[in-house]
Protein backbone atom coordinates (compact mmCIF):
# COMPACT_ATOMS: atom_id res chain seq x y z
CA UNK A 1 0.00 0.00 0.00
CA UNK A 2 1.33 3.47 -1.13
CA UNK A 3 2.37 5.13 2.39
CA UNK A 4 0.30 8.60 1.83
CA UNK A 5 -2.49 6.34 1.89
CA UNK A 6 -1.52 4.15 4.85
CA UNK A 7 -1.07 7.40 6.53
CA UNK A 8 -4.53 8.38 6.09
CA UNK A 9 -5.62 5.30 7.65
CA UNK A 10 -3.05 4.97 10.15
CA UNK A 11 -2.53 8.62 11.26
CA UNK A 12 -3.36 8.46 14.61
CA UNK A 13 -0.53 5.76 15.66
CA UNK A 14 1.93 7.36 12.79
CA UNK A 15 5.51 8.95 14.53
CA UNK A 16 4.63 12.79 16.21
CA UNK A 17 7.05 14.08 13.60
CA UNK A 18 5.30 12.39 10.29
CA UNK A 19 1.62 14.16 12.06
CA UNK A 20 3.20 17.43 12.44
CA UNK A 21 5.07 17.19 8.19
CA UNK A 22 1.43 15.94 7.37
CA UNK A 23 -0.56 18.75 9.33
CA UNK A 24 2.31 21.25 8.48
CA UNK A 25 1.68 20.20 4.40
CA UNK A 26 -1.94 19.81 4.51
CA UNK A 27 -2.06 23.74 5.64
CA UNK A 28 0.27 24.38 3.33
CA UNK A 29 -1.69 22.87 0.59
CA UNK A 30 -4.77 24.47 1.46
CA UNK A 31 -3.14 27.99 1.51
CA UNK A 32 -1.75 27.86 -1.87
CA UNK A 33 -5.29 26.74 -3.36
CA UNK A 34 -7.05 29.65 -1.65
CA UNK A 35 -4.09 31.81 -3.00
CA UNK A 36 -4.10 30.26 -6.28
CA UNK A 37 -8.10 30.39 -6.64
CA UNK A 38 -7.64 34.06 -5.32
CA UNK A 39 -5.40 34.91 -7.65
CA UNK A 40 -7.48 33.41 -10.37
CA UNK A 41 -10.06 35.76 -9.65
CA UNK A 42 -8.18 38.58 -9.88
CA UNK A 43 -6.88 37.90 -13.22
CA UNK A 44 -10.69 37.15 -14.35
CA UNK A 45 -11.37 40.66 -12.61
CA UNK A 46 -8.46 42.12 -13.96
CA UNK A 47 -9.50 41.14 -17.70
CA UNK A 48 -13.07 42.19 -17.47
CA UNK A 49 -11.22 45.64 -16.17
CA UNK A 50 -9.32 45.77 -18.95
CA UNK A 51 -12.51 44.78 -21.31
CA UNK A 52 -14.25 47.83 -19.77
CA UNK A 53 -11.23 50.11 -20.39
CA UNK A 54 -11.30 49.63 -23.96
CA UNK A 55 -15.37 50.31 -24.45
CA UNK A 56 -14.87 53.10 -22.59
CA UNK A 57 -11.72 54.70 -23.67
CA UNK A 58 -13.64 54.02 -27.89
CA UNK A 59 -16.35 55.47 -26.65
CA UNK A 60 -14.56 58.30 -25.33
CA UNK A 61 -12.41 58.82 -28.76
CA UNK A 62 -15.82 58.84 -30.81
CA UNK A 63 -17.69 61.01 -28.73
CA UNK A 64 -14.16 63.65 -28.53
CA UNK A 65 -13.46 63.35 -32.09
CA UNK A 66 -17.59 64.12 -32.73
CA UNK A 67 -17.52 66.98 -30.29
CA UNK A 68 -17.08 70.87 -31.01
CA UNK A 69 -15.75 73.48 -28.86
CA UNK A 70 -17.74 76.18 -28.44
CA UNK A 71 -13.97 77.89 -27.60
CA UNK A 72 -14.90 80.24 -25.37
Amino acid sequence: MDKELALIYEYKTAPEALKKAADEHRKNSNKLKKLTDQMKASTEALDAAKRDFEVSAKTLRLELKAWEPKGE
